[in-house]
């Protein structure tokens, strides 16, 4: 989901059926969430999977686009007739065998960043400053290396003012507080932010600002944070 302002929302659909069908729909709000128009998204190519939408009005929203398959290239696309038509960011490229892209967010209607699994041993990391008309690589000197086959998630991207961060299924927790530029990597309590044991990954996370936060895992587990995510404090909810 994306929530513009107290009218306007957007949200990806997915299968519910559980049969695991590959969905690209969405579904738009403009009267607070009094009523809801769908919409298909055609990006050309069926198979690819929608991981979110990031929007920015009623019109303007990007969205990020993941492989289902080898040979297959995900992205990012742009729509700026409020989902009718969707036209991918060619700059962003995604083009390595082992991209595959994560998440998108957008401070305004300029400035955006996006994440992607490592190719060449370094995570797949974009900024804009012109609405992605031009996305520009972030440096592997300005990102910590990843470990062996570690990884990153569809749609986690937490970002408070101009922080960001995301989990991998290292259980690290990669953070920038100049909008993607540079980036820090922290150790987290759980092993995995994607994981099938719940008892000790599997994780969620949120920030109050740039430096309060909470962990909460599957089980149940709470851990909170006062410094951006570099140490979590374990708490017993009563």
């Amino acid at each position: 989901i994306s929530i513009v302002d107290a009218n306007t929302i957007w949200a990806t659909a997915y299968d519910g059926s559980g049969t695991a069908a590959n969905i690209q729909q969405f579904t738009k709000t403009i009267d607070g969430g009094v009523t809801w128009t769908p919409g298909n998204i055609n990006i050309q190519n069926a198979n690819l999977g929608i991981s979110m939408i990031h929007a920015e009005s009623a019109t303007k929203a990007w969205l990020a686009a993941y492989p289902n398959g080898a040979g297959q290239i995900g992205g990012i696309w742009i729509t700026t007739n409020g989902g009718t038509t969707w036209t991918r960011q060619n700059t962003a490229t995604f083009n390595n065998a082992a991209s595959f892209t994560n998440a998108v967010y957008f401070w305004n209607e300029l400035e955006g960043v996006c994440m992607g699994d490592p190719i060449n041993n370094e995570f797949e990391i974009y900024r804009t400053t012109n609405g992605g008309t031009t996305w520009t690589l972030v440096s592997g000197a300005n990102i910590p290396n990843p470990q062996a086959n570690e990884f990153g998630y569809t749609r986690q991207m937490e970002v408070v003012g101009n922080s960001v961060w995301f989990g991998t299924s290292k259980g690290r927790i990669y953070y920038s507080s100049n909008k993607g530029q540079t980036w820090s990597v922290f150790t987290s309590p759980i092993t995995d932010f994607g994981g099938a044991n719940v008892a000790s990954s599997s994780a969620s996370m949120s920030f109050t600002s740039t430096t309060n936060g909470m962990l909460v895992n599957q089980a149940g587990a709470i851990w909170t944070t006062t410094n951006s995510g570099s140490t979590w404090t374990p708490v017993t909810p009563t």
